[in-house]
């Protein structure tokens, strides 16, 4: 007898529509290493004004990568609300 495959038929698994597109993914990943290159960096800079420098893009790069996941969960919430209301009716 052949089992059901529970990934497939699993309420959970994400909507095609609603993942990243391969450039999103690849975006984020990039500036997550370019963060995490940066603060790595950080302790071994003695020099306060390059310091402050890399603070600085850090503190950019990080608040970018927090703007991109807050839209697409928004994006995804708005979804959501749709297929519910539709639901609904």
């Amino acid at each position: 007898m052949a089992t059901k495959n529970t990934i497939t038929e699993n309420a959970f698994t994400p909507d095609v529509k609603s993942l990243p597109t391969p450039c999103e993914t690849f975006a984020i990943i990039h500036e997550m290493e370019c963060l995490l290159s940066i603060i790595q960096s950080i302790n071994e800079i003695t020099d306060p004004r390059k310091k402050s420098y890399l603070i600085d893009a850090a503190d950019s790069i990080g608040t970018r990568i927090l703007d991109n996941l807050n839209t697409r969960q928004d994006f995804e919430d708005d979804e959501c609300r749709r297929e519910a209301m539709g639901a609904a009716s």
